[in-house]
């Protein structure tokens, strides 16, 4: 005879005709990527030609006679270092007016 406890009423696996109430959760999102060309705007590069235009200041310039770097900043907030040469070909205006005493001797540790 078979036990009562192996009878089974009904049968598995059926689906039901009764949809399933829609998720509540919310679905997991992941952070935008930056594209290729936003990160090429992200690096500031000096326009050709004149600078004059383009600089607002001088903030330092120091180094040794041959190896001046000069600390600029531009219009748009960004701030570079370059070449004394670079300056005075680009924008020797701002350069003239720069006071020549101000220009620290580098020191290499």
């Amino acid at each position: 005879m078979r036990d009562k406890k192996g009878k089974k009423g009904t049968k598995r696996g059926r689906q039901s005709n009764v949809s399933a109430p829609a998720s509540t959760k919310k679905a997991r999102t992941t952070p935008a990527r930056k594209s290729a060309s936003v990160e090429q705007e992200a690096v500031f590069q000096p326009p050709t030609g004149s600078w004059e235009d383009e600089v607002k200041d001088i903030d330092a310039a120091e180094g040794d006679r041959g190896e001046v770097q000069v600390y600029l900043t531009w219009k748009n907030g960004h701030k570079t270092q370059h070449a004394l040469d670079i300056v005075y070909k680009r924008c020797p205006q701002k350069v003239y007016s720069y006071p020549h005493d101000a220009i620290k001797p580098f020191e290499a540790s």
